[in-house]
């Protein structure tokens, strides 16, 4: 699966853990997660979008980080399904690009991505219990600029510099 990716040139999106906590739950018999498992196979690349991410160990961000995984996240989704503990602060910490995402409409509510930036900052605040949470600065570059990334985006998506495309909106914070 991974050499045919590599060869189509395309992303490979997988769900890394819908329910609370089956990402830290070893899945097989040998004790591996979902993220060892994968890495076994030799998925993680930068081709690989892991999403709806959840409870991940040290070593699991170690390896997601080493091999350019970028990661989704869908804040209305994770509040849907009880889901309060995506380790946003420890992904980006490891410089794991975190783009964000709408879910469906059927858990989601909404395809609008500002409002998706809205959502993660405060659920962010609240599942961490921490009022600063994430700043603006984070949450804008996972809606924009890691975003574009886990579209596969390669020519500067999400910035505004010389040579890369963009779409430019002007917003009225008034």
């Amino acid at each position: 699966c991974g050499a045919h990716v590599a060869e189509c040139n395309v992303p490979l999106i997988v769900d890394l853990g819908e329910a609370r906590g089956s990402a830290s739950v070893p899945l097989w018999a040998n004790e591996e997660t979902p993220t060892q498992h994968l890495q076994q196979l030799g998925l993680l690349s930068p081709r690989l979008v892991c999403v709806q991410e959840t409870r991940l160990a040290e070593e699991d961000m170690e390896a997601l980080a080493e091999n350019g995984v970028t990661m989704v996240y869908c804040p209305a989704h994770a509040m849907r399904v009880g889901r309060q503990d995506a380790p946003l602060p420890g992904l980006l910490a490891h410089g794991i690009p975190v783009g964000l995402g709408t879910g469906d409409c059927c858990l989601g509510d909404s395809l609008d991505l500002f409002r998706t930036m809205d959502q993660t900052a405060k659920w962010e605040a609240v599942s961490s219990r921490n009022p600063a949470g994430l700043n603006s600065r984070q949450v804008l570059g996972m809606g924009v600029g890691h975003g574009s990334r886990a579209l596969g985006s390669e020519t500067g998506g999400g910035t505004l510099t010389i040579g890369a495309p963009a779409d430019l909106i002007l917003l009225d914070l008034t």
